[in-house]
């Protein structure tokens, strides 16, 4: 994925655009095992390209009514800020830049407070 990414920017940028804007759809990056560990390397891997390429602009897209809660947690851990929808959105405040060196699992009672508000922004019923 990172290698389209990177030729997809080239290809953009040859082609006389300013940049290029991606999104992805969280469940679908966590593949068909369902393997977290696999997300969080991936998710670093993009924050580190995107910082390196400045020109590549995008969103992910995390479900919370169908993602697990550990995914919401590394999500959080691993992106600066929060959209919710077209006119609001958050700096995260508990995002940690580079290194990520906090467990994905790890009950943060802050976390999860943030957590379940995000759910019910997602799910107002």
């Amino acid at each position: 994925m990172m290698y389209t990414l990177d030729d997809a920017l080239d290809r953009a940028l040859n082609d006389g655009y300013s940049g290029l804007w991606a999104t992805g759809d969280m469940t679908w990056e966590l593949g068909p095992q369902k393997d977290i560990s696999k997300l969080l390397e991936y998710e670093l891997q993009l924050e580190e390209f995107m910082r390196q390429h400045p020109a590549l602009g995008g969103i992910c897209q995390y479900h919370a009514e169908t993602l697990p809660r550990e995914i919401l947690r590394q999500a959080l851990y691993t992106h600066p800020s929060i959209f919710l929808n077209e006119t609001l959105s958050h700096i995260n405040p508990h995002y940690l830049r580079g290194e990520y060196h906090r467990d994905p699992l790890a009950i943060n009672p802050q976390m999860e407070s943030m957590i379940d508000r995000l759910c019910a922004c997602e799910n107002p019923n």
